[in-house]
């Protein structure tokens, strides 16, 4: 193979001229300028030199002695290895690449290199690390199919591209100061970290490398299915997508995570364990099993949206400032730990009932409204716990409103907040719901405050009977009723009115007879028959 040396005392410090390029270390000039398929080297006596006029070629490039300046006017193509000396300087704009056009070993001595550098444009290959690569500029991997490093060294770099659909696998971390940019569908492998200053994904990113998030801003339509940890000062800019494909884990670590106006858009199944940070938005895309972890704050909404069965496993509490949105196909909680809600609604069901089922004895509160409403009785939310006889806990707040129609409980204990009402619902076995007789929101006032339960006892025809005994009645909710008060109403209006706390579902019976009616309130309970 044909060698060319950059010799002192030649014409100029010029790549490009013949008169400075011997066939041997400090012999004569002449020689032709470096092809692609000649080995170039800068020797111990080698002066400063200019990659001049235009992009300049070499089989492999081998400084390991240079102590001048190799100065990048133009960008030097390298068909094979890389040697770089310790003490050699650069020069010239860091634009002028250092480009590794075919697979080989990169040597570095320990030097950083100020320019970017390339890895590419061959379709396939292995780059092997005989030490630490490190790169001021930008690292660019451009292989058409696969680039695998190899050698237990790390690099580093101050941006990093990645373009082309390929493979990138690594054997040991990876540094990326500034911003990694994903550009086409690409696959990070390896069980190590990329630590990255920021992410901006315009397409797909997949593979078994955890994504360390060390600051800068994440962003870009394209889906992160790697495992991914923030572990910095980081930006959630618009709509970020995660998860498209296996079953990776997002974690927060440390840092400031700024969410404002965000989304998070989950597409597969997948885990969040970010206690410790807040999130704006969560939106689902399709049927999966998120699983919560440690807490989860969302400063915003969560909108489940489903084609088929979804599940959350909730293990930490999940807290949504705004509204949680069911989906229109049914959905699953499970694990040890429930949800506090600002509102809940859901999607407008399109074909037959649906099942939301509630992990048996994990609290679920809503504190602002409950707004569940189908159109079609035909379509039914049926809200139902796990268990065959343990109920589920589902609290609505004193002072949140409700509107809730064709919602069907079932096993669903209610007595820690204000009773829920559902309208044409069909209510088995639960604690403190009852069916409503209209449409519209029902608002109770915080809990000590009185309110009136009042009517006007009438005969069969309507009319208005006085001197009624009337009897007031909390209902249980589970098919027991406990006897509060009496009192008869008025000889001519029939009007009757009891103060009560809110919180429960109460009714009134009435009888009219002249005589006391028998009726045994000594235990102060109605049992149903």
């Amino acid at each position: 193979m044909a060698e060319r040396h950059f010799i002192n005392g030649g014409v100029d410090n010029n790549w490009g001229t013949t008169g400075n390029w011997s066939l041997t270390e400090g012999g004569a000039g002449g020689q032709s300028v470096p092809l692609s398929t000649e080995d170039v080297f800068f020797d111990a006596g080698s002066p400063n030199c200019t990659i001049n006029a235009t992009t300049r070629y070499c089989k492999t490039l081998t400084a390991s002695a240079y102590t001048n300046t190799l100065t990048f006017s133009y960008t030097l193509y390298v068909y094979g290895n890389i040697t770089i000396g310790a003490s050699m300087g650069f020069a010239g704009a860091v634009t002028n690449q250092l480009i590794m056009i075919v697979a080989g070993t990169w040597t570095t001595n320990g030097k950083t290199i100020p320019q970017n550098i390339a890895i590419g444009d061959f379709t396939s290959g292995t780059v092997t690390l005989a030490d630490n690569l490190t790169c001021s500029g930008d690292l660019y991997l451009a292989n058409a199919t696969s680039t695998t490093f190899s050698g237990d060294f790390h690099i580093t770099a101050a941006t990093c591209t990645i373009a082309n659909s390929q493979t990138v696998t690594i054997v040991h971390d990876v540094t990326i100061t500034g911003l990694t940019t994903i550009t086409l569908a690409e696959v990070l492998n390896g069980l190590f970290n990329w630590n990255t200053g920021g992410l901006t994904a315009n397409a797909a990113l997949t593979g078994t490398t955890t994504i360390v998030l060390t600051g800068g801003t994440w962003q870009g339509a394209g889906a992160c299915s790697n495992s991914m940890i923030l572990a910095g000062n980081v930006t959630i800019s618009g709509t970020v997508y995660y998860a498209a494909s296996g079953t990776p884990t997002l974690t927060y670590s440390s840092g400031t995570i700024t969410t404002t106006g965000s989304t998070l858009s989950i597409a597969t199944s997948c885990t969040l364990n970010t206690d410790g940070m807040s999130w704006n938005n969560i939106a689902t895309e399709a049927a999966l099993t998120l699983t919560i972890s440690s807490p989860l704050t969302l400063a915003g909404n969560m909108t489940i949206v489903a084609n088929g069965t979804t599940t959350l496993t909730i293990n930490g509490l999940l807290t949504v400032t705004g509204t949680l949105t069911l989906p229109r196909q049914g959905v699953t909680f499970a694990g040890t730990a429930g949800w506090t809600v600002g509102t809940l609604t859901h999607l407008a069901l399109n074909a037959g009932s649906k099942t939301y089922t509630f992990a048996a004895g994990i609290t679920y509160t809503i504190t602002t409204a409950m707004n569940a409403v189908n159109t079609d009785g035909s379509m039914r939310c049926i809200y139902t716990s796990a268990h065959a006889s343990t109920k589920a806990i589902l609290t609505l707040g004193y002072g949140a409103t409700q509107n809730n129609v064709f919602i069907d409980p079932t096993r669903i204990d209610s007595s820690l907040g204000q009773a829920i009402f559902t309208r044409l619902g069909t209510i088995t076995t639960c604690f403190n719901w009852a069916i409503s007789i209209a449409n519209g929101n029902v608002i109770y006032t915080a809990g000590g405050e009185s309110v009136t339960v009042a009517g006007i006892t009438k005969d069969n025809a309507g009319v208005a009977l006085g001197s009624c005994d009337v009897y007031l009645f909390r209902d249980n909710g589970n098919d027991t009723a406990t006897y509060i008060a009496y009192q008869e109403s008025n000889s001519v209006t029939g009007a009757y009115s009891f103060t009560v706390f809110p919180g429960s579902v109460y009714f009134v019976v009435a009888f009219k007879g002249g005589a006391t009616p028998v009726m045994d309130v000594t235990d102060r309970t109605v049992t149903a028959v």
